[in-house]
């Protein structure tokens, strides 16, 4: 275990369409909408607003609002139970689609509000989408702000950038200057005997110095990840608090070797070192 460090890895509803007496929409055929049933009763909604707005959300993945989509049709007890969950105000359902669009522009804003398009660091076998980990941004988000405005004496973060501009070189060199910085000793790296005190060695010493380490747990997340997505983990920008967060621990139905997971945690511990938040 000795070698595992190196090499180093380098909103708010504005408007409401009108329906006409009938139940229907007089702007487009029942092809190309939902029904939503009251009753005897049924409204026509837009079907592109009702996919553009659960598919921009983890709800999308509710078997309710895949037989909608297969169907065409919804009980409204259900669509306001599944807007609800999405954190998505109904009554947007009934939107025109310009409106809607700018209310999932607004949201995506808001979500990565103060960050640039490189604050992430993931490692994904294949593409992701921010829908599938949104709720776990937004809580990794709101537990770093929280810590910021609480602990006065947090300081720029050592490690954040510490081996940056050294691309090219030594990745022995750069593995021991990060284990110096983290605080880990040949000592420390001699006495471990799994690759489980391995993990739990460097995610001490990273929130010995800042660096947060949250390890997924089903049941106990804002959200359930799609099983359909495949990634090990991800990195938050921040000059003092930057934050990772790794998948397939306890209780996660994608359970992740214990190898992977350290080898996901250094990665992602060498893109905080490089100051580097995108893959």
């Amino acid at each position: 275990m000795g070698n595992f460090a190196y090499p180093v890895v380098a909103g708010c509803y504005t408007q409401i369409m009108t329906a006409t007496p009938d139940g229907t929409d007089e702007s487009h055929d029942a092809t190309s909408g939902v029904a939503v049933k009251v009753g005897t009763e049924s409204v026509s909604i837009r079907k592109a607003v009702f996919t553009a707005l659960f598919d921009n959300s983890w709800v999308s993945q509710y078997a309710a609002y895949r037989t909608a989509v297969k169907t065409g049709q919804i009980h409204l007890d259900d669509l306001v139970r599944l807007a609800r969950k999405a954190q998505i105000p109904y009554v947007l359902f009934f939107a025109p689609p310009e409106v809607v669009q700018r209310q999932l522009q607004d949201k995506t804003e808001k979500l990565l509000a103060g960050m640039t398009k490189d604050a992430f660091s993931m490692n994904s076998r294949n593409q992701v989408q921010l829908r599938d980990v949104e709720l776990v941004v937004k809580d990794l988000l709101r537990k770093q702000a929280t810590l910021k405005e609480l602990d006065r004496s947090l300081v720029e973060n050592t490690l954040v950038g510490c081996l940056a501009g050294r691309r090219g070189g030594d990745p022995r060199r750069s593995a021991e200057r990060l284990n110096e910085l983290l605080g880990i000793s040949s000592l420390d790296l001699q006495r471990i005997s799994t690759r489980q005190a391995a993990l739990e060695l460097v995610v001490r010493r990273l929130e010995d110095n800042q660096v947060l380490v949250s390890q997924s747990q089903q049941d106990f997340m804002p959200q359930r990840i799609p099983v359909h997505v495949k990634f090990s983990g991800l990195c938050i920008k921040d000059r003092k608090v930057p934050y990772i967060f790794l998948t397939g621990g306890e209780g996660d139905i994608r359970l992740e070797p214990t190898g992977r997971r350290l080898f996901t945690l250094v990665l992602l511990t060498v893109f905080v070192a490089r100051g580097r938040f995108s893959p």
